[in-house]
């Protein structure tokens, strides 16, 4: 399959409409610093083509003075977020592809935490599935590059722990997110220096 070209994803994103980037926002209105996560309508091309518009870009390298984005990693929410995993023992395809799935269900987890952090664990459940991951061995010559496409999808549900409107004293009322599933695809390229996601160098090992 054909990889989007920057040309592409600049087209893409220029056709959503605002409503349609709108609708990925979600709704709670009234918190204006929380982001609810991402709707099940056009969501796909929007997070795809964040990821992709640099991902192929041959100037963002693991170099040996890499220096890593932020991830989401909230710490001011309802529960806490979920621990990123340690660098793979080895570059084997077996073990990138664990350390791939396990880093991008927490990196999905902790985005919508980030995204909702007083209804995520409070009002909500949160649940990421990842349901496929091709890897392919980039380079054999060292440094050993791998690459993984990781797909799968987060679903929320409202919980009985607390119902609509729910508050107290620490907290302002607040409506909890409706049930839905929001699906997701990203790309990755792991070396012995570090992890690259998308077009951004997230660890350095």
């Amino acid at each position: 399959m054909r990889q989007p070209s920057r040309r592409d994803v600049v087209r893409s994103l220029a056709a959503l409409s605002p409503s349609g980037l709108a609708s990925c926002l979600g709704g709670d209105q009234g918190a204006a610093t929380e982001r609810p996560s991402t709707a099940e309508t056009d969501c796909t091309t929007v997070e795809t083509a964040r990821q992709t518009a640099t991902a192929d870009d041959p100037t963002v390298t693991i170099s040996d003075d890499c220096t890593a984005a932020e991830v989401p990693r909230p710490t001011d929410a309802a529960t806490s977020p979920r621990a990123y995993p340690a660098a793979p023992d080895d570059l084997a395809t077996s073990s990138v592809r664990t350390f791939v799935e396990a880093y991008e269900t927490a990196y999905q987890y902790n985005r919508h935490l980030a995204d909702n952090p007083r209804k995520i664990g409070r009002l909500n459940g949160l649940s990421v599935h990842v349901a496929e991951s091709q890897v392919t061995v980039e380079s054999e010559a060292e440094p050993r590059l791998v690459s993984v496409v990781v797909s799968g999808q987060a679903s929320t549900h409202i919980t009985g722990d607390a119902g609509p409107g729910s508050s107290t004293p620490e907290t302002p009322t607040v409506t909890p997110l409706p049930a839905g599933h929001w699906p997701f695809e990203s790309s990755y390229l792991v070396s012995e220096r570090g992890l690259r996601r998308g077009g951004l160098v997230v660890e350095c090992w």
